[in-house]
């Protein structure tokens, strides 16, 4: 009768070298089983004793001839969870990057272990996330919303306090911070062309320099009052106020034509006077002369009509 017959219920055997405790399998097949163990996890093929023939299944069960207290085999990616060996966890092999590590340890951030496969950039098995390895398992990166040694602020891109890299918002450094006001100034940056110089387009508040903006910083502005009113001093155009612009200054001009002379304005800004003072002869006003007073028989007469 072979071994095949005289087995008749699968076993667990101790440790794999213990099949030298079955009557009848000699050495040479007991090696050739523990090599087939290593290569198909606890599929051992069953090793006949007459002629070597391999065939049959172990099926692991309680051990068979093994000595008192000697613990039965157990071995990671064999599909079966031993917690009580100190798996975490069971899936079949030992491939990394799975989800179950060749030592069948759940594969997760934070476990200490680069598990490059599954996406980590480190694993330092800490909760600090502040230093070399952030607590996603990536590296620091300029951005990443955490400020890391080397960086004086991180707050994932530009803010009132923060450039989007990593340093100090400030007028000049030559980053456009939309949400940063530089100090003096009264709205966020627009502009930053990297200096603080007036004159230049962007003023040293970081603000485009246009007229209108109430300072006086562009080569061809003499004034900038920062108001849309063109009555009075500065004009719209930043230039300062004078007869003939077009614009009547309140309280100095009583019209403003641009320097000619209209039915209802002399070209010096007065209105229209036959006689007087006057002395403009207005033709757009009716006049024909104007001798500075209202006589008639000398030339022209009393309403500036030559007599």
């Amino acid at each position: 009768m072979s071994l095949r017959d005289s087995l008749v219920r699968p076993v667990r055997f101790a440790c794999c070298i213990l099949l030298l405790a079955v009557p009848g399998i000699g050495i040479a097949a007991a090696q050739a089983a523990a090599e087939l163990e290593e290569s198909e996890p606890r599929r051992i093929p069953w090793i006949l004793a007459d002629d070597f023939e391999l065939g049959g299944l172990c099926v692991w069960s309680a051990a068979v001839g093994a000595e008192p207290g000697m613990p039965l085999c157990f071995l990671c990616g064999d599909g079966l969870l031993d917690l009580a060996e100190g798996e975490q966890c069971e899936d079949g092999n030992t491939d990394p990057g799975d989800g179950c590590s060749a030592t069948c340890q759940v594969e997760i951030c934070g476990n200490g272990v680069h598990e490059a496969i599954l996406g980590e950039g480190c694993d330092d098995g800490n909760l600090i996330d502040d230093d070399t390895c952030r607590n996603n398992c990536q590296l620091p990166l300029c951005g990443d919303g955490v400020a890391s040694t080397g960086e004086a602020c991180d707050t994932g891109g530009n803010s009132a306090s923060c450039d989007f890299d990593c340093s100090p918002p400030s007028c000049g450094d030559s980053i456009v911070n939309p949400s940063f006001i530089p100090p003096g100034g009264f709205a966020p940056e627009v502009c930053d062309d990297g200096g603080t110089s007036p004159g230049d387009g962007c003023s040293p508040t970081c603000w485009l320099e246009q007229c209108g903006d109430g300072v006086v910083n562009r080569p061809n502005e003499q004034c900038d009052d920062g108001d849309l009113v063109q009555t009075n001093a500065c004009t719209n155009n930043c230039q300062n106020a004078r007869c003939g612009d077009g614009f009547a200054r309140t309280g100095f001009e009583a019209c403003d034509t641009g320097g000619i002379n209209t039915a209802f304005c002399d070209y010096d800004c007065t209105l229209p006077q036959c006689g007087g003072s006057d002395g403009i002869v207005n033709f757009a006003a009716g006049e024909q002369c104007d001798d500075g007073n209202n006589n008639s028989g000398d030339g022209c007469s009393s309403i500036c009509l030559l007599d």
